[in-house]
């Protein structure tokens, strides 16, 4: 299976202007890769595009401008996503906006992308989830753990398709990291950790191969997916004794 190195084409990383995303650029280009960003604000790096995710026909035009003027894409990081911190509206606008930039913008990423790793005989892909997709958690916006939760789907759905074309598929689901995204969060965030240090353990991963880079294992092995064993009418119940023991410890912290 398909290994990436720095000599067989560009590394492009959609919501590569901050956080997680801007991060993993500059990581890739201390390691000597060509980096190409598509992000919706734009930015004075000659490699950075300008392109909303969620717009299936601007991102066709964006990477086939990238294609003719890079060639080759080695790694695709689907990174841009995001939580707009609104008040829930029960499936209406924000819902259907937030459900778009977290799955439907990678969809409309690897659309355009995959057929030119098929060109090329090899490729990498990476998808950015979060451990948030693992389970329905209480205090979370339901758009947001549901379109990662979908990623994490997708990507096992595609895995068999993809190893037979030498196209590498992982899925990333980091725990929670010290981002403006958790800044407000109403629970106490268990092993939060650092961006400098997550972007290290995504980037260790990517070069070690396996399906899932997941972090910390503590929340994501023994506690979230453990969780998923346990009977409906068990999960329910110490879910929501752990998140409101949670909160009532952030609010009396205060």
């Amino acid at each position: 299976m398909y290994r990436i190195k720095s000599g067989d084409g560009i590394v492009l990383i959609t919501g590569g202007s901050s956080g997680i995303g801007e991060g993993l650029v500059n990581k890739f280009r201390a390691e000597k890769y060509t980096v190409v960003t598509i992000s919706r604000r734009p930015t004075p790096d000659q490699h950075a595009y300008v392109g909303d995710v969620t717009n299936r026909d601007q991102m066709r035009e964006v990477i086939d401008t990238i294609i003719k003027k890079y060639g080759r894409i080695a790694l695709v990081i689907a990174n841009a996503g995001g939580d707009i911190h609104k008040k829930p509206d029960w499936f209406g606008d924000n819902f259907r906006y937030t459900f778009d930039l977290n799955f439907t913008g990678v969809l409309n990423t690897l659309e355009f992308v995959i057929p030119q790793m098929n060109k090329q005989d090899y490729g990498h892909v990476a998808i950015i989830s979060s451990v948030s997709g693992y389970n329905g958690l209480p205090y979370l916006n339901p758009a947001y753990t549901t379109a990662k939760a979908a990623l994490i789907h997708l990507g096992q759905s595609l895995k068999w398709k993809l190893d037979k074309r030498n196209i590498r598929i992982q899925i990333v689901c980091p725990g929670y990291i010290d981002t403006p995204l958790n800044k407000d969060s109403k629970i106490v965030l268990p092993f939060i950790m650092s961006e400098n240090k997550a972007i290290e353990k995504i980037y260790k991963g990517l070069m070690s191969g396996g399906f899932e880079i997941a972090f910390p294992r503590l929340t994501t092995v023994l506690g979230l997916k453990a969780l998923n064993l346990l009977p409906y009418f068990l999960y329910f119940r110490v879910v929501d004794f752990c998140c409101k023991f949670s909160f009532a410890f952030k609010s009396g912290s205060r």
